[in-house]
């Protein structure tokens, strides 16, 4: 059926080219699901470690993740310790040494 202007269609005829556009993005994605499926198998398998060195780093790069998690908590819970530590010991100074 050729394309035309929707207004000189009648409803049925709107109604079938609906139907035949909806029936061709259905198996345009019913071909297009086993690719994706196939895309999403080979990422997978690229993001795992291949070799013995290839695993070592990437649980170096993990710990150092952790390590650098573990680092923020820890400066943030210090800081206003160390702040407060710094307050005493310099008002102990500028009032015991004038």
């Amino acid at each position: 059926m050729p394309q035309a202007n929707s207004q000189i269609l009648t409803p049925e005829q709107q109604i079938g080219m609906a139907g035949q556009l909806r029936e061709e993005r259905t198996r345009q994605s019913a071909d297009a699901a086993p690719v994706k499926e196939e895309l999403a198998e080979k990422s997978a398998a690229d993001q795992q470690p291949k070799s013995l060195r290839q695993t070592v780093m990437a649980a170096r790069r993990a710990m150092d993740v952790k390590q650098r998690a573990k680092d923020k908590i820890e400066e943030k819970v210090m800081a206003p310790a160390r702040m407060g530590t710094n307050y005493a010991l310099r008002w102990a100074w500028l009032t015991l040494i004038p």
